[in-house]
């Protein structure tokens, strides 16, 4: 079987390389972003699966039952290396994709928070906290946490009191 991952693979490799030569259209980018993440799934290279997702995506053409999968993982990859302005920009995109990921709205919530956007940070959690009761969960901490933290650096202790209440 490993053979045939690593035959699979130098494959992909040259599908891949010829591709990005010769792809111009939109859809010859969605298939040169797709081919590209699934040889990133099959190599455990992330920074191809980023660069597929984000050239699939780029295209255009993600079918809409993938546009919450492809945002949410372009998005979390961008959250990681603290490109939030993108992160956001993907995690918004997931969200209005109906993407089913629990992180997403911490994920989302946490780059609003540090691109200085505290208003946008502290609806996702007052929203996810809201969510989590109408369900009859337990809010994640971290939608209390971070925007606490936040309101306390801004100085804004009205809004930090209301959030503790929420607890």
């Amino acid at each position: 079987e490993d053979g045939a991952k690593k035959k699979d693979a130098a494959a992909l490799q040259a599908a891949v390389t010829e591709g990005q030569g010769v792809a111009s259209s939109n859809d010859d980018k969605y298939f040169l972003g797709f081919y590209t993440l699934q040889l990133g799934v099959l190599t455990k290279n992330e920074a191809l699966q980023e660069q597929g997702l984000d050239t699939a995506l780029d295209s255009g053409f993600v079918p809409a039952s993938d546009a919450g999968l492809y945002n949410y993982y372009s998005g979390r990859f961008a959250y990681q290396k603290k490109d939030f302005p993108k992160a956001i920009k993907r995690l918004e995109a997931a969200k209005a994709a109906g993407s089913p990921e629990e992180s997403l709205p911490g994920l989302l919530m946490d780059s609003y928070l540090q691109s200085g956007q505290l208003d946008q940070g502290l609806a996702i959690a007052k929203a996810g906290i809201d969510a989590a009761h109408a369900a009859g969960k337990v809010a994640s901490e971290d939608l209390y946490v971070r925007p606490a933290k936040a309101l306390q650096a801004a100085k804004r202790t009205d809004d930090l009191l209301d959030l503790l209440t929420l607890r």
